[in-house]
């Protein structure tokens, strides 16, 4: 029987939706992820894994730091339940999430925020100096190219 097949089992007469985690798969997938990254540390994308326990387990393990956030609504979440190093992934532009960064960040937390234009820079520092915190910023680098007519790269619109 197939792992599928093996879980339809486990579950028949429950009623849906479970939520459940196969220990032995998790377990086997946080070493693969470990020994392919060969000693480099490994952020863990948060929103691959909507579990706080499952976060924190795999955070124990030697080789995975920190969390890569989708919003920066997230991030604060995330601070406010203990976690820390948090890179938010893409640039925010809402003054009240910027705020809420800001706020996990004032209250001590470590949060970085991605930017990628002078805007985005402006709202994160006028975020970070409503509530008299420091933000760190993380800039992300367009380094795409064209040589003899061939583009090198993402291509942006506009």
């Amino acid at each position: 029987m197939n792992e599928y097949g093996a879980y339809r089992t486990a579950f028949e007469g429950q009623e849906l939706p479970v939520a459940f985690l196969d220990r032995s798969a998790f377990e086997a997938n946080v070493e693969r992820t470990r020994a392919r990254a060969d000693g480099v540390p490994v952020r863990v994308a948060s929103k691959s894994v909507r579990c706080r326990w499952v976060l924190e387990r795999i955070l124990a393990e030697p080789g995975f730091e920190g969390l890569m956030c989708y919003t920066g609504h997230e991030a604060a979440d995330l601070a406010a339940g203990g976690f820390d190093d948090l890179l938010v992934a893409y640039p925010v532009l809402d003054k009240g999430e910027l705020r809420r960064v800001a706020e996990a960040v004032a209250d001590g937390a470590h949060v970085v925020l991605m930017v990628d234009s002078a805007e985005h820079v402006r709202r994160a520092g006028a975020a970070a100096a409503e509530v008299g915190a420091d933000v760190p910023l993380c800039l992300d680098l367009d380094l795409s190219t064209e040589h003899l007519g061939v583009h090198f790269g993402v291509r942006s619109r506009g």
